[in-house]
């Protein structure tokens, strides 16, 4: 074990010095005596041999060794502090971190306001994302790599454990960029180039699961990208065409660089889902702001 003069109380009275700018007000705050105060200082400076405050006049005034151990010191106690916290949650039922599995679909705006607002209520839980694309969140959730699922869009797989509940839903837009090499044949006959033109297909993400292409039509080219990120890119590069949530297109199309070449509407159904099993405070926090 390793030991160190370097203790919590050290640390605590270096930190009232400072904020109090003086040994004597220090002492007052921590209601000890001042020669307590001043004997751990000397104390410590003996033990790491090294000079830790310089008289100048009156004053006490930190050397770079001082302010150093200072720094850190500090870091020291809010981590300590938040360790605290964090164990008393663990002990009340509140996870110390929540992993979250959003689906590529769901609208990030409305994602991360909710995230907002439940970290500013639950600020020592940490918070996991990670992105899900069809059935890449079911398979994550199912596996316990993720407690909570947001946006799924398709099917439920059979499994009694899991809560599903329908929170709305996402329509999809087939785009294309507005300067596409192919753009006037895709205005003037949109049924016959949406087969002819290469299609932006995002991938399932799941590992094991019989898995399924986000987008994918019959068409004769396709190319295939991982996230929806990429897959905007690709659009607005003129890559190939492809379905976009409309909260995604919209702002495209607003902008002037894409243009909506859709035939019928796609609508889909998104759902929250989490396992029954799943007792966790955050968790049922987390869920009630999309419910």
């Amino acid at each position: 074990m390793i030991k160190t003069p370097l203790t919590l109380d050290v640390f605590i009275i270096m930190d009232t010095v400072a904020r109090r700018q003086s040994f004597a007000k220090a002492a007052e705050e921590l209601n000890k005596a001042p020669s307590a105060i001043s004997y751990a200082v000397q104390k410590l400076e003996d033990q790491l041999g090294i000079t830790i405050y310089e008289r100048q006049g009156r004053r006490s005034v930190l050397t770079p060794a001082g302010e150093l151990l200072l720094k850190n010191g500090r870091d020291i106690l809010l981590s300590t502090h938040n360790l605290a916290l964090q164990a008393k949650q663990v002990a009340t039922g509140w996870e110390p971190t929540l992993r979250i599995a959003v689906e590529s679909l769901y609208a990030l705006p409305d994602f991360f306001n909710r995230v907002d607002t439940f970290l500013k209520s639950h600020p020592y839980i940490e918070c996991d994302i990670q992105e899900a694309v069809l059935n890449g969140g079911w398979e994550r959730l199912l596996n316990n790599d993720v407690d909570i699922l947001i946006g799924a869009t398709t099917q439920a797989p059979q499994h009694s454990g899991l809560r599903v509940v329908n929170i709305g839903e996402v329509s999809l837009k087939l785009v294309a960029a507005t300067h596409h090499a192919k753009i006037k044949n895709i205005q003037a006959s949109p049924h016959a180039a949406i087969n002819e033109l290469r299609h932006i297909i995002t991938h399932d993400n799941a590992q094991t699961y019989i898995t399924k292409s986000a987008g994918l039509i019959d068409g004769k080219q396709h190319c295939y990208v991982q996230t929806m990120q990429q897959k905007i890119e690709a659009i607005k590069a003129g890559v190939g065409i492809g379905h976009l949530p409309s909260h995604c297109a919209d702002l495209l199309i607003e902008r002037g660089e894409v243009i909506d070449i859709s035939i019928k509407p796609k609508i889909h159904a998104i759902f929250l889902a989490y396992k029954l099993k799943n007792k966790g405070k955050a968790l049922h926090a987390f869920s009630q702001l999309f419910l």
